[in-house]
């Protein structure tokens, strides 16, 4: 999956491109280039996907983070100003809240 790195735009340009072309918006992330994001192990994010713990898409086999998942789990961190249980999230009902067979 093509994806493009949004950490490298100015302010107010995440997720598009440096042109601010809509059509070319990043929907989503490699599991590895998320996991390099948030810090964490590229396996350790893998293992919260299959628990059903952080949201994710699959398509054939390939799984891919959405970007506005990653946004909205960030701007609860940033109002609340507390940490954010992206498991405890998940099963709220956000993105594949209900587990790994979420519809």
């Amino acid at each position: 999956m093509h994806t493009r790195d949004a950490s490298a735009l100015p302010a107010g340009q995440a997720g598009s491109d440096a042109e601010g072309d809509a059509s070319r918006r990043v929907i989503c992330y490699s599991v590895p280039k998320t996991a390099s994001l948030l810090g964490i192990d590229p396996m350790t994010l893998y293992r919260a996907i299959a628990a059903g713990e952080f949201p994710a898409i699959k398509v054939r086999g390939r799984l891919a983070v959405p970007f506005l998942a990653l946004e909205q789990i960030i701007g609860r961190a940033m109002t609340t100003g507390a940490v954010v249980d992206v498991a405890g999230w998940c099963a709220e009902g956000r993105p594949n809240g209900g587990g790994p067979d979420a519809a």
